[in-house]
């Protein structure tokens, strides 16, 4: 099986590795440039490396993965998808929701196996959590509190072009939202602030935010953001229902407590996203190449699943800079 591979950035390297752990896979990687951090890889015999796209469109490959710059993903789906090759592309898939039902027709055109890269849905600890759910250990769901903080605020060049916190960062918590309940969104309301990262005032961006969903079930959803916290990665999930309630706590490499007379002492917070949710892209990478293997087995998140996150974020961007709910129809 040969994968093509396009962009080998932080996340592309992660994603290079873990299909070098496959032994039927071949890698084909693509990128622009070719740097110091992924000449490590071409000593492998199953690993080869372009700068050429037209190189890699021409390739026998069975499947792509798309790990570029999200202004980038768009321009590739473009030429990927009449191929009609299966696709895992990175989130988001496009800042713009207009743009995600441009690829919807594509893919529907060409009947192309599309996953988006939210990655969370695949976490061992979420997919116990979504189980006992479905399995009705705590009755209907009457209210979700999702909270994500990170160590440190991305770099400026990043946010300028990330969409900004609430289609970079809490987007995957919208997305969370829906698989969860298995509900559709109603209502947006949010409120946010520039806490921090005060130079991301230059392209109107913010670092902490609160949002409130209303679900169609129902069900009132909280969400809480930030781009700095200093104790480490937070990230906790809960559900509450009519027969109870669902946690799941910070995770941390030490879960040790030591108590003496000076206190209660315990490790810190696992440091940022890898550490916490690497067992979940690997999961992500297992499923989609057995999506590649069989073309019987369908994308478990899917360019619905992206557009309807995105009208989220969307949403919760407008009503920040507007003060008021938004209304989804």
């Amino acid at each position: 099986m040969k994968i093509a591979l396009l962009g080998l950035g932080r996340i592309g390297m992660v994603y290079a590795e873990e299909l070098l752990q496959t032994a039927e896979v071949e890698v084909l990687a693509y990128s622009p440039t070719q740097r110091k951090r992924f000449r490590p890889l071409v000593g492998n015999s199953r690993f080869s490396f372009s700068s050429d796209f037209a190189k890699i469109l021409a390739s026998d490959c069975d499947a792509f993965i798309i790990a570029t710059p999200s202004t980038t993903h768009l321009d590739y789906l473009k030429a990927l998808v009449p191929l009609g090759k299966p696709i895992f592309c990175e989130k988001p898939v496009d800042l713009l929701e207009k743009n995600i039902q441009k690829v919807q027709r594509w893919q529907q055109q060409y009947q192309t196996p599309v996953l988006v890269g939210f990655n969370r849905r695949f976490d061992p600890q979420v997919r116990r959590m979504k189980a006992k759910i479905e399995d009705g250990h705590i009755g209907n769901i009457h209210i979700v509190k999702l909270t994500g903080r990170d160590p440190a605020p991305p770099s400026k060049e990043f946010a300028r072009h990330s969409g900004g916190l609430f289609l970079d960062m809490m987007i995957h918590d919208f997305d969370m939202v829906r698989h969860l309940t298995a509900a559709e969104p109603v209502s947006v309301y949010a409120k946010a602030d520039l806490k921090v990262a005060k130079s991301f005032a230059e392209f109107g961006d913010v670092d902490t935010a609160i949002c409130i969903v209303k679900m169609s079930d129902g069900a009132l959803v909280t969400i809480d953001n930030s781009r700095k916290a200093t104790y480490g990665y937070d990230q906790r999930l809960e559900v509450f229902g009519s027969k109870g309630m669902i946690q799941i706590p910070n995770q941390r490499h030490d879960h040790t407590v030591v108590c003496n007379k000076s206190g209660t002492h315990r490790s810190p917070l696992k440091n940022f996203f890898m550490d916490r949710y690497l067992s979940s892209y690997q999961e992500e990478l297992r499923h989609f190449l057995s999506v590649v293997r069989d073309p019987k087995i369908s994308v478990a998140v899917s360019l619905h699943d992206a557009w309807m996150a995105t009208r989220m974020g969307v949403a919760a961007r407008k009503s920040s800079q507007s003060g008021r709910e938004i209304l989804l129809k």
